[in-house]
C-alpha cells in the first residue's frame, strides 16, 4: 500500500501535468482560432485529447488528494 507522501507526490504530478495539459490545449486553440473559421486547407481544429487529458489528470490529482485526505483524518482518530 502507497504512503500517503507517497499519494500527495502523485497528486502533484497529475496536478502539474493537468496543467500543462491545459497549457497545450490553451496554445492549440488560440494558435488555430482565426484558422479554424476560415476554410483554409491543412488545420487541425481537433483539439479534444489535451483536453481530455487535462481533464483525467485533474480528476487523477482529486481523487489522490481525497484519499490522502481520508487517511489523514483517520490518522488523527
Amino acid at each position: 500500500m502507497i504512503s500517503t507522501k507517497g499519494l500527495l507526490g502523485l497528486a502533484a504530478v497529475s496536478a502539474v501535468i493537468a496543467g500543462l495539459s491545459y497549457e497545450w490545449w490553451g496554445r492549440l486553440i488560440a494558435g488555430t482560432f482565426a484558422a479554424c473559421f476560415e476554410a483554409s486547407a491543412g488545420v487541425d481544429c481537433r483539439h479534444a485529447a489535451p483536453l481530455y487529458a487535462a481533464a483525467l489528470f485533474a480528476v487523477v490529482a482529486l481523487v489522490l488528494l481525497s484519499v490522502a485526505a481520508v487517511r489523514a483524518v483517520n490518522a488523527l482518530r
